[in-house]
């Protein structure tokens, strides 16, 4: 799998889609994924919403490179003004949510 951002692509090395995570390597080596300086080294990957980094790494000093651990935020629900608005989701009726809009929520059966 690869991960395209930009004009660059990056191999996608492990998924986990119940996490919303997912590894991918970069040429740029971090030794410490913590440190604010060494992140800052990680120059190469512009990452724009929905994408973020967790600050979790592992860098391959045999190969070179470093695994980079990114995490996105899941789609929101599209809005809705009637059920018909929610055809192309199945089973899914459009519902108001918490902060009063209207969207197109699964149906709980």
């Amino acid at each position: 799998v690869i991960f395209k951002e930009s004009n660059s692509l990056y191999n996608v090395t492990s998924i986990n889609p119940d996490t919303h995570r997912f590894l991918l390597k970069i040429k740029d080596v971090v030794v410490n994924c913590t440190s604010e300086n060494q992140m800052s080294r990680i120059s190469e990957l512009n990452l724009s919403s929905p994408f973020h980094l967790t600050g979790q790494c592992n860098a391959d000093m045999v190969t070179g490179g470093t695994e980079v651990e990114i995490r996105w935020d899941p789609p929101v629900e599209p809005t809705c003004s009637l059920s018909v608005d929610c055809k192309d989701w199945p089973n899914s009726s459009c519902s108001k949510s918490a902060d009063g809009k209207k969207q197109c929520f699964c149906n709980h059966d």
